[in-house]
């Protein structure tokens, strides 16, 4: 766990009947894919260890993602939106 050290993120989750659930405690892991063209960024996150509640809050189609990231006592920083 060392590689994480004073790693922090902020991963907001909002459904489409406007319901969120924000997750900051969680192990999880990413990779974000900028693209320089008009196609739409992507992201692939895997989330360790979330209850059948939080799934039901963003398993559905048009969930909006927004994932902060940040260092130390720096500010979170957007990195997917």
């Amino acid at each position: 766990m060392s590689e994480n050290f004073l790693r922090k993120y902020k991963l907001t989750i909002l459904g489409t009947d406007g319901r969120g659930v924000v997750i900051q405690d969680q192990h999880i892991e990413f990779n974000v894919t900028l693209n320089s063209s008009s196609k739409l960024n992507e992201m692939d996150c895997k989330i360790f260890n979330l209850s059948a509640e939080t799934i039901a809050v963003f398993d559905k189609i048009d969930s909006t993602v927004t994932l902060e990231v940040g260092f130390g006592d720096n500010p979170l920083a957007f990195c997917f939106k």
